[in-house]
């Protein structure tokens, strides 16, 4: 099954004027600078990647990291693997004449947005199960950085809001599978939280 988006035409309109309004109207040199390096903090996966490790690493905070982790394998499952390949939305800057992107283009897919699925996965893991010192940066990280994909000129807000919810998505199956994953171990065995 293929999805087609017409940007050009019905809904999705409202969503290359928002586009081009934060273009002409919002984007300022020192907030262009701001704003890729924020969108920078979900590339390749190095932040949520390197969260994974060091809490997976110590028996105080294992169970988190690899709630962690595997909410952004689900999140890359649903978005990267599958979505994207399947609905082959076109990114806006393909689209809409004058859009000018502030980063490097991505040559994937538009919808969904992978940065923004696992930063939302991962923000949302965290403020549920880690200390709110860590919990509470790490959700307004994951959601400026869903924010800078559409500041940047590189995706949708459909594609940040449909990432956000495969986020969320990511995250309950993550938390609720390892929970029980845990539960089903020998009590000798649960060193981790």
């Amino acid at each position: 099954m293929l999805i087609k988006f017409n940007s050009s035409e019905g809904v999705f309109e409202i969503e290359d004027d928002i586009l081009l309004f934060i273009q002409e109207k919002l984007r300022s040199t020192p907030l262009d600078v701001v704003m890729k390096v924020i969108t920078s903090l979900g590339d390749k996966g190095i932040l949520w990647g390197g969260t994974t490790v060091l809490l997976a690493a110590t028996d105080k905070h294992r169970k988190t990291g690899i709630k962690l982790g595997s909410s952004l394998c689900i999140g890359a499952l649903i978005t990267n693997l599958t979505t994207k390949n399947a609905v082959k939305r076109p990114r806006p800057f393909d689209v809409i004449e004058g859009l000018q992107t502030l980063i490097s283009a991505p040559t994937d897919g538009s919808f969904p947005s992978g940065h923004t699925t696992s930063s939302i996965a991962a923000g949302l893991i965290l403020l549920m199960r880690a200390p709110k010192k860590i919990g509470v940066p790490a959700f307004i990280t994951g959601v400026m950085i869903s924010l800078s994909r559409v500041y940047v000129g590189v995706h949708y807000p459909s594609d940040v809001v449909a990432g956000a919810a495969a986020g969320v998505a990511a995250s309950l199956i993550s938390d609720k599978t390892v929970d029980k994953y845990y539960s089903s171990r020998p009590k000798r065995l649960e060193g981790a939280r």
